[in-house]
């Protein structure tokens, strides 16, 4: 299970930097990584070592933060991508109405 959750890990390390670089389809393939491997995670045994529960607790806390900064990356391109859409329509919309 830690060795999954250090994937995961990584992982939602280098989603964040493919966000931050608006590489969106090579983070919708690394998304898709992840989501396989943290379904691995139902397959995987507990530890039963304290030591390497306490490191899949913190590992787990760590990526829920980046999760949301995931979701917060993900809104804010959502909205650019909306923006640049009205942008677009309206100037579709001056060309029709001047007849170009």
């Amino acid at each position: 299970m830690l060795i999954t959750l250090e994937n995961i890990f990584k992982l939602t390390q280098l989603i964040i930097q493919q966000c931050n670089d608006e590489e969106w389809e090579k983070m919708e393939a690394s998304q898709a990584l992840r989501v396989k491997q943290m379904a691995e995670l139902d397959t995987r045994d507990t530890p039963s070592d304290a030591t390497d529960i306490d490191k899949c607790r913190s590992l787990s806390l760590e990526i829920q933060k980046l999760n949301n900064e995931i979701l917060r990356l993900s809104e804010k391109n959502k909205h650019a991508v909306f923006d640049e859409i009205r942008r677009s329509n309206t100037s579709k919309k001056m060309n029709t109405a001047y007849g170009k």
